[in-house]
C-alpha cells in the first residue's frame, strides 16, 4: 500500500499544476497552457462536465482441464458479453461558491447478450452540500429502473437457461400459450409498481456528509507547495530522460498527455530518491509524519512489482479554447495476465465543460421529500410480502386449473386405488414417510383419492 504522504504529495502536485504555482521555463509551452487551463477551472464559480463513455473488457479464462457444467458455461458467455456491452453517461458538477458536488448519470449494459439486444442502465443521482453537512440520493430513478431490470431479467436472461425453459414448456398448457416472460414481467410489475411509486417517487434519502477536512478551498502548508513543486520537477525530468515519446504535446487547440503507469511509478521513485539526497525536501517530506522517504520508496517499488508484466497507459487530449478547457478526450487501456486468463481492457471518455451560468443542477435544489433507512426498510418488506403472498394466489390457481384440466389414465386411477386402500407405501417410491404424507394430501386437494385418506399414512 503507497503511504498516505506520497497520495497527499500527488494531489499536492495535482492542485498546483491546476492552481498555476508551477512556473515553467517556456510559458508558451503545452505544460504552461494546461497548468493555466486547469487553473481557470479552478477559478470558476461553477463547472459543469458532461461525459460518455464506453468500456470494453475482453476476457479470456483459463478453462484448461476444468469441467464446466452447461450452466457454468452459459453464466461465463454472461459475463464476456456484459463485459464488452458498458456504455453510460455522466454530468458532473462542482460548486465552488455554494461548495456542493452534484452527479447525475447511468452506467450499465448496452448491447448484445447471449444473443439478446438489451439496453439497461444504472441511474445514480446525488449531491453532497459541505455547507449543509449533507449527502443525498435521489431515489426518483428507481420507480422506472427496478421494474426495467424485471424485464431484462424475464425477457433476456431466464429464457436462455436450460432449467428455464424445460418449465416454460411445461407450464405453456396453463398460461393458454401467454410468453412466461410476459406473463411474470405482468404479474410482478403489477405487486412492485404501486409500492414503489407510492414509496420512491418524488423522494430522496440523506445522510450526513461526516467529511474530515474541507473539499473545497483546502489550505496547502507551505512545506507541502514546496515539496511537491520539488517532486514535480524532478518527475518531468525523468520523463523527458525516460520516454521515447513526448508525454505532453500540442496540435492545434488541443493539448495531448501519453503516459505509461510503470513510468509514472518509476519517476516517482526517482523524485522521491532526490528528495532523499535533498535534506530540506526529506524533512518537508517527512514533517509530523512517521513515514519515512525509503519507507515511501519501497512501497511504490512493491506496487511497480506487483505490476508485473501488466500494462496500463493513458492518453489523454484537452481543447483549449481562450484559456478554458471545453473539450477532453481520454482513452486508457489496461492489460493484464494471471494465472492462464487474460483481461483486455479499453475505456474511453469524452467529455464537454461548461461555466457558471450555463450550468444547470438536475437534482440539488429540487423539491423531494426525505425518506429514513426505516422508511426504506419497511418498503423493502412490503414488498417482500406482497410478493409472497401474490405467488402463493398465483401458484395456487396454476395448480387448481392443472387438477381441473388434467385427465386421469388408467395405471394412474388404479395407483390411486391402492393408496386409498393404503397398500402402497413411501418405501415403493424411494420417499420417506413424510413426504408420503404430504404427497396424499395433494391427491385429496385435487379430489382424485377420498377426503382422509392422507390420515392412513400419518405416523
Amino acid at each position: 500500500m503507497l503511504g498516505k504522504k506520497i497520495w497527499l504529495s500527488l494531489g499536492i502536485i495535482a492542485v498546483m499544476i491546476g492552481a498555476g504555482y508551477f512556473v515553467f521555463s517556456v510559458i508558451s509551452s503545452p505544460e504552461a497552457k494546461l497548468a493555466n487551463a486547469v487553473g481557470n477551472l479552478l477559478d470558476e464559480e461553477k463547472v459543469q462536465i458532461e461525459s460518455e463513455y464506453q468500456i470494453n473488457i475482453q476476457l479470456d479464462p483459463s478453462t484448461e482441464g476444468v469441467y464446466l457444467t452447461e450452466e457454468e458455461e452459459l453464466a461465463i458467455n454472461i459475463v464476456k458479453d456484459l463485459f464488452q456491452s458498458i456504455k453510460g453517461n455522466s454530468s458532473i458538477i462542482v460548486d465552488f461558491d455554494e461548495q456542493v458536488i452534484e452527479l447525475d448519470g447511468s452506467y450499465g449494459i448496452d448491447g448484445d447478450i447471449l444473443g439478446e439486444e438489451i439496453s439497461l442502465q444504472l441511474p445514480f443521482r446525488f449531491y453532497l452540500d459541505e455547507k449543509t453537512d449533507e449527502v443525498a440520493i435521489d431515489l426518483d430513478p428507481y420507480v422506472e429502473f427496478i421494474p426495467d431490470v424485471l424485464d431484462v431479467l424475464t425477457y433476456n436472461i431466464l429464457p436462455n437457461i436450460p432449467d428455464v425453459k424445460a418449465a416454460e414448456e411445461e407450464l405453456a398448457y396453463l398460461l393458454d400459450g401467454e410468453d412466461l416472460g410476459d406473463w411474470l414481467s405482468k404479474e410482478v410489475s403489477g405487486v412492485m409498481k404501486p409500492i414503489l411509486k407510492d414509496t420512491l417517487q418524488d423522494a430522496k434519502y440523506t445522510d450526513t456528509l461526516e467529511s474530515e477536512g474541507s473539499i473545497f478551498n483546502e489550505k496547502r502548508e507551505e512545506y507541502e507547495v514546496y515539496l511537491a513543486e520539488f517532486m514535480l520537477e524532478k518527475m518531468l525530468d525523468y520523463f523527458k530522460e525516460q520516454s521515447d515519446a513526448d508525454v505532453i504535446s500540442e496540435e492545434d487547440d488541443w493539448i495531448y498527455l501519453n503516459l505509461d503507469w510503470k513510468l509514472v511509478l518509476k519517476s516517482l521513485i526517482h523524485a522521491l530518491n532526490e528528495v532523499d539526497a535533498n535534506e530540506d525536501a526529506k524533512q518537508a517530506f517527512e514533517e509530523g509524519e512517521n513515514y519515512t522517504v525509503k519507507a515511501a520508496i519501497e512501497d511504490i517499488e512493491e506496487a511497480l512489482e506487483e505490476l508485473g508484466e501488466a500494462t496500463f497507459n493513458v492518453n489523454a487530449g484537452f481543447k483549449i479554447v481562450k484559456g478554458k478547457i471545453t473539450e477532453s478526450d481520454v482513452e486508457m487501456t489496461v492489460s493484464v495476465e494471471e494465472d492462464g486468463t487474460t483481461v483486455d481492457m479499453n475505456i474511453k471518455i469524452s467529455s464537454a465543460y461548461t461555466y457558471d451560468d450555463e450550468v444547470e443542477y438536475s437534482f440539488y435544489g429540487k423539491d423531494r421529500k426525505v425518506l429514513t433507512e426505516e422508511d426504506l426498510e419497511y418498503m423493502f418488506y412490503d414488498l417482500e410480502w406482497e410478493m409472497e403472498y401474490r405467488f402463493s394466489e398465483l401458484f395456487a390457481e396454476l395448480e387448481a386449473a392443472f387438477y381441473e384440466d388434467y385427465e386421469l389414465s388408467e395405471e394412474e386411477l388404479e395407483l390411486f386405488e391402492l393408496v386409498e386402500a393404503k397398500q402402497v407405501s413411501h418405501e415403493d417410491f424411494g420417499w420417506t414417510a413424510e413426504e408420503m404424507y404430504y404427497w396424499v394430501v395433494d391427491l385429496e386437494l385435487a379430489g382424485w383419492v377420498k377426503p382422509g385418506t392422507s390420515d392412513l399414512y400419518l405416523d
